[in-house]
């Protein structure tokens, strides 16, 4: 139960923190000492963390590129290209159809791999 106050009390006036704010010895630089500059900087971290592909993603897509190259020779009866499913590869690799995708288009830059028509069909050279 909430009991309402009495009428004769008040409320204590506001007192400020006791504690210093700490204020480094040397002021940032002039392009961050803004609202504007530090959002400038850290939006150019994030650009450059997402357009810039890390060396670990990129050899794993690199790794798994020669994988489909690899299951499409072991698929092929002769000469040629073999007809590659997206998700049948992906389940065979044990990969995501993400990754698969991301491999085969690194492929498909070297010219190995071609996209047909069909949204998950690949062509890849034996």
């Amino acid at each position: 139960m909430n009991t309402p106050l009495p009428e004769g009390r008040k409320k204590k006036p506001y007192k400020p923190p006791a504690f210093e704010v700490f204020h480094s010895p040397t002021p940032p630089a002039a392009s961050t000492r803004t609202v504007w500059g530090r959002l400038r900087k850290k939006l150019g971290q994030v650009v450059r963390s997402i357009c810039s592909p890390s060396s670990s993603a990129w050899e794993q897509r690199i790794e798994l590129a020669f994988e489909i190259r690899a299951f499409a020779r072991m698929r092929a009866i002769g000469s040629g290209d073999v007809l590659l499913e997206v998700p049948e590869v992906a389940c065979r690799l044990r990969e995501s159809p993400r990754r698969v995708r991301q491999s085969l288009r690194l492929l498909e830059a070297n010219g190995i791999a071609e996209k047909t028509p069909s949204k998950d069909h690949w062509r890849v050279a034996a």
